[in-house]
């Protein structure tokens, strides 16, 4: 008896949605700077930085449960028992890490942020072989690569001759 392949489960499938993500991920700082210049959000500042982020946040959040209860063809609505342990999670991660991006992205160019999310990325990969070890078939080209982009990064930050410098 064979049994049926998940869709998540296919290469394919899975290669098309990693990209998607890193599209997202990549297009968020432009975004960002974009809905600044639209509702005129100076630099300075802050709480309207925080307002735009909380504002963001929300219609994303609402878009997930549309989306949701089109897929289940009903209303989806989180139950209290989720929301006890959602917020404190949303609050924690959430809300302290983009508190502090969204105020970064006010006072940076794109450009920067990019190269800043591009090695950010690099020591994620890079410190999860370390981490996940075990779990994960690592060859040398990887580890070489993320080594590379950290210091060919480390270098541009040094340099400023070197292409995309920042």
């Amino acid at each position: 008896m064979t049994q049926k392949q998940n869709t998540l489960t296919k290469t394919g499938i899975v290669a098309l949605l990693a990209c998607v993500c890193c599209i997202l991920w990549g297009s968020a700082i432009p975004v960002i700077k974009t809905g600044y210049r639209l509702m005129q959000v100076d630099s300075a500042d802050t709480a309207s930085q925080i307002v735009f982020a909380g504002v963001r946040f929300t219609l994303a959040g609402i878009l997930v449960l549309i989306f949701a209860s089109i897929k289940e063809r009903k209303v989806m609505i989180p139950d209290r028992e989720i929301l006890k342990y959602a917020v404190p999670v949303c609050l924690a991660q959430t809300v302290g890490q983009y508190f502090f991006f969204y105020i970064g992205v006010a006072h940076t160019s794109g450009v920067k942020g990019a190269m800043v999310i591009w090695e950010m990325l690099q020591q994620e990969v890079w410190q999860s072989y370390f981490i996940w070890q075990w779990s994960q078939q690592w060859h040398i080209h990887s580890g070489l690569y993320c080594l590379h982009g950290m210091m060919f990064r480390r270098l541009q930050s040094l340099d400023s001759s070197i292409p995309c410098a920042v």
